[in-house]
């Protein structure tokens, strides 16, 4: 949990963290090669504004972002690179409790 006043890095820190489990290069977790990881704002327009560019700035070069079956705009990608894949899912805290639930998730990032 990172708390603290506007404009000090949380973002940045939450990113970070989210691109260390996608890699496995996190220095005190193991995280699978294949995973899921789930990225949530307040809403489709703080995602699309803050969490992805925050989460592409981070995110290695040789790793490739696909969306196939899906597109960009869909908010789900998969992230391949270094023998790792991971399905990561943009969502947005007001799309209700139900999109929550019974899913195998491995990291998440809920973003204020």
């Amino acid at each position: 949990m990172a708390l603290g006043g506007n404009r000090i890095g949380k973002s940045d820190q939450g990113a970070y963290e989210c691109m260390l489990a996608v890699t496995g290069k996190h220095p005190f977790r193991n995280y699978r090669k294949k995973g899921k990881l789930w990225i949530v704002g307040l809403d489709f327009n703080m995602v699309r504004d803050v969490n992805i560019p925050k989460f592409e700035k981070f995110l290695p070069r040789n790793y490739r972002v696909t969306s196939a079956p899906f597109s960009k705009a869909d908010k789900i990608w998969w992230i391949t690179g270094e023998d790792r894949e991971w399905k990561v899912q943009f969502k947005s805290s007001d799309s209700g409790r139900a999109k929550y639930q019974a899913d195998d998730v491995d990291c998440i990032w809920f973003y204020e």
